[in-house]
């Protein structure tokens, strides 16, 4: 939504009856509109072919990836034949990029003390699930995150991401705090004992306390409705960093690697193996959307749930793709050019590990599973890993395995994230 201010002096002249306003009467503009200019620090415009569809519904409503959004506004033209004087009379343009989009007010002298206000109008774009990222999204992402491996470039100077851990964690928070680093801006960790998300504060007041000293938070945590609540409250951006539920960034890490490896995604197979839990969640949406033939097989009453189904098939129809989910191992990996698993007990689930181990002892990703696969499959895993449980210390250790490449590629996946949430994706030099 693009909001589109003007400024209009108003007079008041004193009276009996009290003061009374007197705007004054002003010329109509000149076709073609005045020079424009952006506010210092901004961006410069993109044409509207540089940046992907935005607008996406929330988790709450969400809908298959093939929306018809707009992407950003770009600033308002220029008229080379707009007559001399027409700055003096007609004041410049200015735009100010919010990570929504961009917000424009014709008057230079009071842009400073506007831009808070304006940029409080329009609502923060957030990722709080895969869901979330349209398919162009999606590949708009991995050209940005390929980009910044390439040539990190400082796009974030003086800005501020605050990471909000209630859960333990190796390769998300140096992953986050690289990717800053490489970004220009800084980072700062919060303990759960500092700050007692829902029981020492509420929700709603942390998410509000936070958006007054950063420009956007990572929140790792446990059910989805947490961060759902946090970012409702919220006028900063807002980044999934691991729910129970969904996680993301691990799966645009994913698929930047698996791009490295194989080109073009279109047609590539992939299959998961284990169960059908946060990790697998976000990684068949996501894959899907990119026009791959995703199959996962998971053991009755592990498999993904309804709504994970329903939205990885309908982006699997719009991208050409297909997505199939069984309860046969050896019939998901047939033929797949990568496979992939993850640990069969994740945090929070280790009274259930016993039960799970039986359950799924016929799901390891071992040398006789993987030789159903095609040959020099790639072998893939978000780690931490259990070896001797979801896969065997062969396999992981196999030439073939692309698990550290994924790894590293958090920190770029994840840079792109930060960039593009805060409307700095455009000043990326690609």
């Amino acid at each position: 939504m693009l909001y589109q201010l003007s400024y209009t002096p108003v007079r008041f002249h004193r009276s009996k009856a009290g003061p009374t306003r007197n705007p004054p009467q002003l010329p109509t503009p000149p076709a073609g509109g005045c020079s424009s200019t952006r506010i210092p620090g901004s961006a410069a415009p993109a044409s509207p072919a540089a940046a992907p569809q935005t607008g996406t519904t929330p988790r709450s409503g969400r809908t298959p990836a093939s929306g018809t959004s707009s992407p950003r506004p770009p600033c308002l033209p220029t008229s080379a034949a707009a007559p001399t004087g027409c700055a003096r009379r007609y004041p410049p343009v200015i735009t100010i990029d919010t990570p929504g989009g961009a917000l424009q007010h014709p008057h230079p002298r009071t842009h400073r003390r506007l831009e808070p206000i304006l940029r409080s109008m329009h609502s923060p774009r957030h990722l709080l699930s895969s869901a979330d990222l349209s398919a162009e999204e999606t590949a708009y992402l991995l050209d940005l995150a390929a980009a910044l491996k390439r040539r990190p470039q400082k796009v974030l100077v003086g800005r501020h991401l605050a990471l909000l851990f209630e859960k333990a964690s190796l390769r998300t928070r140096v992953s986050f705090e690289i990717a800053m680093d490489h970004l220009g801006a800084f980072t700062m960790y919060l303990d759960p004992r500092e700050v007692g998300l829902g029981e020492r504060e509420a929700i709603r007041d942390v998410s509000r306390v936070l958006a007054r000293y950063v420009d956007i938070v990572a929140v790792r945590t446990y059910g989805q409705s947490i961060i759902e609540e946090y970012a409702r409250f919220s006028s900063i951006p807002v980044i999934n960093a691991l729910t129970d539920e969904e996680h993301p960034c691990q799966a645009l890490a994913d698929l930047l690697t698996l791009r490295e490896h194989m080109g073009d995604l279109r047609g590539r197979s992939l299959a998961f193996v284990g169960d059908g839990n946060n990790v697998s969640t976000s990684l068949v949406i996501t894959a899907t959307a990119l026009g791959m033939d995703v199959r996962i097989a998971s053991p009755p009453g592990y498999q993904l749930p309804e709504w994970a189904i329903s939205e990885a098939s309908a982006r699997a129809a719009a991208s050409g793709g297909s997505f199939r989910h069984t309860t046969d191992p050896v019939e998901a990996v047939r033929g797949a050019e990568a496979l992939y698993t993850d640990v069969w007990t994740s945090m929070g689930q280790e009274r259930e590990a016993e039960r799970r181990k039986i359950d799924f002892a016929a799901y390891q990703l071992n040398a006789a599973l993987v030789a159903h696969a095609k040959p020099g499959a790639f072998i893939m895993h978000d780690l931490p890993a259990h070896r001797g449980e979801e896969i065997t210390d062969d396999v992981f250790e196999s030439p073939h395995a692309i698990i550290f490449d994924q790894a590293e590629n958090r920190v770029w996946a994840q840079a792109a994230v930060v960039a593009f949430l805060l409307g700095a994706d455009r000043s990326i030099e690609r």
